[in-house]
This record gives C-alpha cells, structure tokens and sequence, in this order.
C-alpha cells in the first residue's frame, strides 16, 4: 500500500464517526462549479463567487466567517441558474442568489452534515446527506417527497440521471446503487452489492452504470435491472471519483495513485500509469486531454495532462494538495481548487501556464 493510504484510511473513520457523533468536526476538500464569468468556489468558512477571468473575488457567503458553518462540495446550480445550492456540514442546505450570494432559503431537516453536492434537474433538488437519506426539494426548499428516501449507510455521492430513463441512480456507502423514481422516491430497483463503499456518481452510458468502490474494484451495473455486467475490475487501491467515459473508454485513478485506462466494454486495459500519491477526484476529459490531479507529495499536490492513451504531456505541482476535478471555464482556461495551500484556487491554460490564483482575503 501507497504511502499516502493511511490518512484517507483516518478521514473515512473520522467521517464515519461524525455520523453518530454530531460534535465532531473534520475537514474536507474544496468544490468549484462555473457560470458564466463566474467560478463558485466552497472552501472552509465561506462560499466564493470569484471572478475566473481576473481572478477577482466578487461576493462571499456568509461576509463573516462563523465557526459553525462550513462548505466543501461543489455548490450546484439550478437548471434555470437562478439559485446556487450549497452544502453545509452545518446539516443545512443553502439556496444563495448567484449574482450577489444573499441567502433565499434554507433546508434544516436532515440530522448530518452534506458531505457530497446535489443534483438539481427540471424537477427538483437532490441532496445526498450522512444521515443516509437522499432528500428531494422543490425550488422553494421544501420537500418535493412524502418522505426522504433513506439508505442503511451515509451518503457521499451526488444521484445520477440519464435521458433515456425518468430515474435517479443513488451510489451509496452500504454497497448498493438504488435507482429511484424522481416523482415521489419510490423504489425501482436495488443493485446487487458491489463488495464496497461508493463515495462517489455512478458514470451512465448506453445503459450501463460505471462505479468505482471501496473493494479496489470498478464494476458495472445495468441500469435497467441493478444487475453486475462481467466481471470487476481489480485496481491497486480504492476507487474514490466516478470513471470519466470519453469514446468508449473509462479513465480514472485510485489511492495507491495508479491511473487507469480501460474499454468500457470488458474492461480489457489500455494503459495503467504507476503514482505515489492518492487520486481522488474524477479525471477531466475534454477533447484529446486529460487532465489529472493527485494529492501530491512534499512539493505539493500535482496537475498533470495527458493524452488519450495516457502519455505524459505536462505537469504542474501546486503548493497545497488537489483533490477536486479541475474545471474548463472555457476553452482555454483551467480552474484547480486547492486544499491546505496559500492559494484556494488556480488558472492554467491548456498548454499548463498559470495565468492567476485566488486568495481569499482575511
């Protein structure tokens, strides 16, 4: 095992702990979403609109910092990007004005903290919470079901949904993917168990459903049935972010820090690129790159892009660690959140020259 493996081993104990415990406090990565000119960046303390252009902070939620409140997943726009929806490991579920961060409503009910973000379609919000219950919003904040759908396990992993099938497939920390009818939380289905933990979005395609678990494995389930397609997958370590799919392959890395290549149809392997430090989030594939980032080393944490069939192209460290998917704010702009650094986040362009960081003022 990685050098690396232990911390993650202490952060899923003290997050399992913090489900029964509601006193104790961890810390956690950052997550960024982009509209517009504008990146919302949820860090510690506060919520960030800041401008991905300059760099420049335009509003923080709240304007002072309170030592019960804290953000760290992605903040999610409504389909209409009239609210930023915002998870608190307060146990709260914010709706904030995107254009000027002032708070529309608050969602108090569930009994944890919201770990993983949302997923906000036509039809209302869904929040994964650690109190295991996958709760469904209307865009008022009140709840869109009889009753929150509830898990034996927490809940890290932000639903899916696909256009071929009116559902939602929630990955979930008991080993099971359910898949639920968005109208009223029905059941449709329940997987079999995949052997592991999920913390993180099923990936769907052509009616599969592609997940990497706890068990060292990536399996893939029917998404009609909740049936296991073949055979798994054997990684080096956990599988922590959903595969990334571009082309008919799946990309994604595990916390021994291997990175993988694999056709998504058998999974017979294309490439697998040794690392030393824990990949957590989700590669992002977009045209003939993939962008890549790992905790890191003593150095900092490392950006690297690779071609399609996983040959080195460039590499950046970062002073902090990286654990969040980088995000295209347009074609030519690179957003890297950053964990535990002088900088919150950073902009590269595509050829991996920085061009501004963002530092939240005190």
């Amino acid at each position: 095992m990685k050098r690396a493996f232990p911390f993650f081993a202490f952060l899923l104990f003290s997050l399992l702990l913090s489900g029964c415990a509601s006193g104790y406090t961890t810390s956690s990565w950052p997550g960024v979403v982009v509209q517009g000119e504008t990146a919302y960046l949820a860090y510690h303390a506060h919520v960030y609109a800041v401008n991905w252009q300059s760099g420049g902070e335009i509003w923080r939620y709240p304007k002072e910092a309170d030592a019960a409140r804290s953000f760290y997943a992605a903040p999610v726009l409504t389909t209409d990007g009239q609210q930023l929806i915002v998870s608190g490991y307060d146990n709260i579920l914010y709706s904030l004005d995107p254009a000027t961060g002032v708070e529309k409503w608050r969602f108090t009910q569930a009994k944890n903290r919201f770990v993983g973000e949302p997923l906000a379609t036509e039809q209302g919000i869904y929040a994964p919470n650690s109190d295991g219950n996958l709760y469904a919003l209307n865009f008022n904040g009140a709840p869109l079901w009889p009753a929150p759908f509830q898990t034996e396990r927490i809940l890290w992993a932000r639903p899916s949904t696909n256009a071929e099938c009116e559902c939602l497939y929630v990955a979930a920390m008991d080993h099971h993917i359910y898949a639920l009818n968005p109208a009223d939380g029905s059941l449709i289905w329940k997987s079999e168990a995949l052997g592991g933990a999920v913390a993180s979005a099923p990936t769907y395609s052509e009616g599969r459903l592609y997940v990497g678990t706890f068990a060292r494995q990536l399996v893939a389930v029917d998404s009609t049935t909740g049936k296991l397609i073949g055979q798994p997958f054997s990684s080096q370590g956990w599988v922590w972010g959903s595969p990334a799919l571009n082309a008919g392959r799946l990309y994604f890395g595990d916390l021994s820090g291997s990175f993988y290549i694999l056709n998504a149809d058998g999974f017979a392997s294309v490439n697998t690129i040794p690392g030393e430090a824990p990949i957590i989030a989700a590669p992002l594939v977009d045209n003939e790159t993939v962008y890549v980032v790992s905790e890191g080393g003593s150095d900092g944490g490392v950006l690297q892009a690779l071609d399609l069939n996983g040959n080195a192209q460039w590499k950046q460290t970062l002073k902090g660690k990286l654990y969040t998917t980088p995000v295209l704010a347009d074609s030519d702009t690179l957003l890297i959140a950053i964990t535990d650094g002088d900088a919150a986040l950073a902009a590269f362009n595509r050829s991996g020259s920085p061009k501004w960081t963002f530092i939240p003022q005190k």
